[in-house]
């Protein structure tokens, strides 16, 4: 299928679709930002749980990540599942696309960027074949399949490095999920997923490993346990045993920096785009956040930078890891 460039519709939509929030950044915010910002640096944003057609703050974040996409200048931007709650979309022209992530991240910026995508749970209550195939579509949304890889080439002065980035499809690796067997994700063959993912770290050559999905290995939540068992026994062993720099998910609706003993993995959960939720404190747990907001991340050669962005623009928190 030919792919369709969907800037008139979003165009055309705004006129009728209310805009649901307007998001002020203050310019010694912006000028906060650039100043900290690496040269020649790989940047990205990353965001989750963001589908409310507008509601819930979701379009106050994405005019913010369109303020601060354009400051630091960002082409790629990372969506780790739940991008259209609540029940996904049915097909590649379903409304939805375009209430719910079309007239909603219209800044240039976000029209621009390549947007790389993997289900979470939500998307799973719909058609995932349609949110992967919207591929064919969009000629922002660049999603070839339930789960991937990506590699990018860092460069600093003469320091060349490479990136390898894991879009993981997560769903499927719970039993919680798979208890109806007729259902999508019971379909779906999580160990060859976890083999898939074991491979390519074992076959890579990259000095810097970040893997994405949509549910959390150690969080604090209320939701059922099981889950985090699930990914604790079957996803995370092949982490460890890769020294994986980060695992960053989603799912939770709040933020939490995580470092477990005897291991080099920083465990992040990003916060969300929609409803906030209420943090404990446990084991493990450097820094929690409970506001809405995204992620703005910052790679050279030798160092790794995490901003936690809030819906005001302004930088909440920090994470550095260094090589």
């Amino acid at each position: 299928m030919k792919k369709l460039k969907v800037y008139g519709i979003v165009v055309f939509l705004l006129f009728w679709i209310p805009i649901l929030g307007q998001a002020q950044v203050e310019k010694s915010t912006l000028k906060a930002l650039k100043k900290e910002l690496t040269k020649d640096s790989f940047r990205f944003i990353l965001l989750n749980d963001a589908g409310h057609n507008g509601y819930k703050d979701q379009k106050v974040i994405a005019e913010v990540m369109g303020v601060i996409a354009d400051e630091a200048d960002v082409e790629t931007i990372f969506s780790v599942g739940d991008q259209l709650h609540f029940k996904g979309v049915q097909s590649v022209s379903d409304p939805f696309w375009i209430t719910n992530f079309e007239v909603i991240y219209t800044h240039p910026q976000l029209l621009k960027a390549d947007w790389y995508a993997v289900p979470g749970n939500h998307e799973y209550r719909g058609n995932v074949d349609a949110f992967v195939n919207y591929n064919e579509i969009s000629s922002r949304w660049k999603m070839p399949s339930r789960y991937y890889a990506l590699d990018f080439k860092l460069k600093k002065n003469n320091v060349k490095r490479k990136l390898k980035v894991l879009m993981l499809d997560t769903t499927p690796m719970m039993d919680r999920y798979r208890k109806d067997k007729s259902d999508d994700s019971a379909q779906q063959d999580y160990q060859k997923q976890i083999q898939w993912v074991d491979s390519v770290l074992t076959n890579g050559k990259e000095d810097w490993n970040l893997v994405f999905g949509h549910h959390p290995i150690y969080a604090n939540t209320s939701k059922n346990p099981t889950q985090q068992q699930d990914m604790q026994t079957r996803l995370n062993p092949i982490l460890q045993k890769h020294n994986v720099d980060v695992y960053i998910c989603g799912h939770i609706h709040n933020f939490q920096h995580i470092e477990k003993e005897n291991s080099c993995i920083t465990y992040i959960v990003n916060t969300s785009a929609g409803n906030s939720r209420k943090i404990k404190k446990y084991e493990g747990l450097t820094y929690g956040y409970e506001g809405t907001g995204f992620l703005l991340g910052e790679l050279t050669p030798d160092k790794l930078i995490i901003r936690l962005i809030n819906n005001k623009g302004e930088t909440a928190y920090t994470i550095t890891k260094k090589k």
